[in-house]
């Protein structure tokens, strides 16, 4: 139970690591006489590398990740078009690290395109609300989708695990 902790404290102390390098970066390019299509591309490319990172230090215990939350903060700060981009990365990474296609990477791109999807959605329809109510609408959102994923995963990993009782039986 105490990796569970380290792991997560591991994932927020590089999360909060990587924003604070990754605002000093864009302080100092000075982004705003640049176009939105440049401005997107190194928005999205950053958000994207901080959530292969964080695919990379995930908790090992329980297998979650905090790689929805530089998606999040895409949707709420910069805009839908760079948080294409770093869900697009992360899929990326998400392939290239598994290397064959099964069920959970299938799941978790799925689980990806919904959420940029889903928090585009959100965040159009709280335009002018509370940050804080939006970042927990998409939380709740993001549980809500994980969890469905995990059901489906769970079945899955049932249905391959079956055992066939009647020839195991002795004395047939």
């Amino acid at each position: 139970m105490l990796y569970l902790f380290i792991d997560f404290f591991v994932n927020l102390c590089v999360l909060i690591a990587l924003i604070f390098i990754y605002l000093k970066i864009i302080w100092k390019l000075d982004l705003r006489n640049k176009s939105l299509y440049y401005t997107g591309i190194i928005h999205g490319a950053a958000g994207g590398v901080l959530g292969c990172i964080l695919l990379n230090f995930s908790i090992e215990i329980s297998g979650v990740d905090l790689r929805f939350i530089p998606v999040l903060l895409l949707v709420m700060y910069a805009g839908a078009f760079p948080s294409m981009i770093g869900a697009s990365i992360i899929i990326i990474e998400r392939l290239m690290l598994v290397l064959d296609v099964h069920s959970s990477a299938v799941a978790s791109l799925l689980l990806m395109i919904l959420l940029v999807i889903g928090f585009i959605v959100i965040n159009k329809l709280a335009r002018n609300g509370n940050p804080y109510k939006k970042g927990l609408w998409m939380t709740l959102f993001y549980n809500s989708l994980f969890s469905i994923m995990l059901v489906f995963l769970v079945q899955d990993l049932r249905g391959n695990m079956t055992l066939d009782i009647d020839s195991s039986l002795p004395g047939e």
